[in-house]
């Protein structure tokens, strides 16, 4: 086996591709056992790591999805689908913060988002996203008597996309 070849196998590849095909039938457990067999060759392998991350996500274990999302970005940077998971699980983690009145973790987690597509050399994330996030910042520092700072927040909610 050539680990040069990286996601490149055909073997690998239609795996990924019969993966996806079954998260999106709402079949996360088919998704699991082909992703299984490639990461028993390949265990950095990111497109299997992100599919992996949202069979967790499906099944409802969010702290073990993100964990594979990060592992997936630290394997490979490069590899974009990593990024909009990781995107959607900080969100989430914010949004359940944000309900519970923790204003600073989930002020966290929305810069973390925002963090993703700062640090990535070309942005990862769609300006709806980016967009969002900003917004959901300024909510959080609305909440917590922060006017000025969240009145920032909104503006560039706006500019992040002003469609």
């Amino acid at each position: 086996f050539d680990h040069r070849q990286k996601y490149q196998s055909s073997t690998f590849s239609g795996h990924v591709r019969h993966a996806w095909v079954h998260i999106g039938m709402r079949e996360p457990d088919k998704a699991e056992v082909l992703c299984t067999q490639v990461l028993k060759r390949l265990p950095t392998h990111s497109p299997c790591l992100t599919l992996m991350g949202r069979v967790m996500l499906a099944r409802g274990l969010e702290t073990k999805a993100r964990a594979l999302a990060r592992t997936a970005i630290d394997g490979d940077p490069n590899y974009p689908d990593a990024y909009p998971l990781l995107a959607e699980l900080l969100e989430r983690q914010g949004t359940e913060l944000l309900a519970r009145g923790d204003f600073e973790g989930a002020h966290g987690s929305y810069r973390r988002v925002l963090l993703l597509d700062i640090a990535s050399e070309e942005r990862r994330l769609p300006r709806r996203v980016v967009s969002d996030m900003h917004f959901s910042m300024g909510v959080v520092m609305q909440a917590a008597g922060m006017p000025s700072d969240a009145l920032r927040s909104f503006d560039m909610a706006i500019a992040a996309d002003p469609l």
